[in-house]
């Protein structure tokens, strides 16, 4: 499981997995996510991942809320990308959320490129298009990622192995 907070090695920054009002301001702010008035100590509904500089500002959050037992959806809020970078950190809550679920799903705005490309880079899918998608006003960009997506979660390729060949009647078949 996760730990209520470590500290990395990258000059002070600090990941915690719990959620405060600073925290769920920086979503409103970065994202206009409002979580304000939502029951956020659920630990089978919600899972934070908050990265906070050696100032201790909030510099990126990850929320994951689960809508069923099989899919969480991603929020993702980001002013400094070192707390996207962290491979141990990143491996950790992947295997974690995957313990838990089978898909994760992510709604991006639609005029975010900066998103879209970090969705991707993450290991998420393009699933499709969301009309008004996100606070009723925004369109979305709908990713899914299932483990076997996941970038901090693929395991080195096998080697490549010829294909077998088969003679059947004068005919090759692979």
């Amino acid at each position: 499981g996760l730990r209520r907070g470590l500290r990395t090695g990258d000059r002070g920054l600090k990941i915690e997995f719990v959620h405060s009002e600073d925290v769920l301001d920086f979503l409103r702010e970065e994202i206009r996510l409002d979580l304000h008035g939502q029951d956020l100590d659920r630990e089978d509904r919600w899972l934070f991942v908050v990265a906070r500089n050696d100032h201790g500002a909030v510099i990126g959050a990850m929320v994951f809320e689960w809508k069923t037992p099989f899919d969480a959806h991603l929020s993702i809020a980001v002013v400094d990308r070192r707390c996207l970078l962290l491979s141990k950190l990143q491996k950790l809550v992947w295997e974690t959320v995957f313990e838990r679920t089978v898909r994760v799903t992510m709604m991006v705005d639609a005029a975010d490129e900066r998103m879209e490309h970090t969705c991707r880079k993450l290991g998420a899918v393009y699933g499709g298009f969301l009309r008004h998608g996100l606070d009723g006003d925004r369109d979305a960009l709908v990713f899914g990622m299932l483990r076997e997506d996941c970038r901090w979660l693929r395991r080195a390729p096998a080697p490549p192995q010829a294909p077998q060949n088969e003679f059947y009647e004068g005919m090759r078949v692979h």
